[in-house]
């Protein structure tokens, strides 16, 4: 992608008002203007200034003012230029339409904050300065682009992550990942986003969310909802929501007549503990909860319930018996 110089695009966008933008300057306006949705609501904003403005030869215009601060900078005469009065008029014009858009220009950048935050084999909590949390599953990637100025952020995912908005928090967040767009509209929701998986699944467990891409206007999610997107079908569905989801952001587990093989896998997930299994027992069903319990007690739960010994290893933890009940 070009990098653009913001000194050049607003010096361009100035040109560009007035019409004095050569065919070349406004295809390169137009290559700015299509890197991002920003970039054109800049332009926009620009042309609605100037429009308000409505500059034009007639106005009363202070142009000796503005050409003051310019006419040092140049060694052409005007009057043997072949240009008249309305071109200076505009120059001028633009020239403080030029600095105030700086200005805007300048100021928004210098309240955006970017964060970069990577987990590796181990899962990791962030907290933001609006104290919005995300829970970072392992092998997983968060970009945070926050403006506190416009009290907007985004957040480019890849991987998989559990977030908790701070309802004190007036800053409306967004959430990208791969063409995908998850709109918070105050609440806790997971996200599962592998390059591997045909789908893009976001689980809500408070508040709602819009879950959708720039071509679709996808679907809303409430509260025990879950929202899937097909890659290959391109399309939003919704399924079977589990509270299980959250379980790294909230410890809290529910188990209903799961394979004990499905309890461990998880709570070794969740833990980052190896946990075998010994004998005859990984499709013995268990219904059971677990309220942050350390992953220990967890364990001896499980082994007390269904008649199975537990013991510690050098990884972790073995559940053995010969049988369950």
């Amino acid at each position: 992608m070009k990098e653009f110089a913001p000194n050049h695009i607003e010096n361009l966008i100035a040109k560009y008002l007035v019409d004095e933008a050569s065919s070349e300057e406004i295809r390169e306006l137009q290559d700015w203007c299509a890197q991002s949705s920003d970039n054109q609501r800049h332009l926009d904003e620009a042309q609605l200034i100037f429009q308000k403005a409505q500059i034009s030869e007639k106005d009363q215009f202070d142009t000796e003012a503005a050409w003051a601060k310019v006419r040092p900078q140049l060694t052409l005469d005007n009057k043997s230029s072949g240009f008249g009065i309305g071109f200076w008029g505009k120059i001028a014009a633009a020239f403080v339409l030029f600095t105030a858009l700086s200005y805007l220009f300048y100021d928004q950048v210098s309240s955006k904050q970017e964060f970069s935050y990577l987990s590796q084999d181990q899962p990791s909590q962030v907290i933001l300065p609006d104290q919005t949390q995300i829970a970072l599953l392992p092998h997983s990637e968060a970009k945070v682009i926050w403006n506190t100025k416009s009290k907007t952020g985004k957040i480019l995912l890849s991987g998989e992550a559990t977030f908790s908005m701070d309802s004190q928090s007036d800053t409306q967040w967004l959430v990208e990942t791969e063409n995908l767009r998850v709109e918070d509209i105050g609440t806790v929701f997971h996200v599962v986003s592998l390059s591997e998986r045909d789908s893009v699944e976001v689980s809500v467990l408070e508040g709602a969310v819009r879950f959708y891409s720039e071509s679709d206007p996808g679907i809303a999610l409430e509260a025990g909802q879950k929202g899937i997107y097909s890659k290959s079908a391109k399309q939003f569905l919704k399924g079977d929501f589990q509270s299980n989801e959250f379980a790294f952001h909230t410890k809290t587990f529910d188990f209903s007549g799961e394979s004990l093989q499905s309890v461990v896998d998880l709570l070794s997930k969740v833990y980052q503990t190896e946990i075998q299994l010994s004998g005859p027992i990984s499709t013995c069903q268990i219904t059971v909860r677990f309220d942050r319990e350390e992953l220990e007690t967890a364990l001896s739960i499980l082994a007390e319930t269904m008649g199975l010994t537990l013991t510690s290893t050098e990884k972790g933890y073995l559940l053995s018996g010969e049988a369950c009940y």
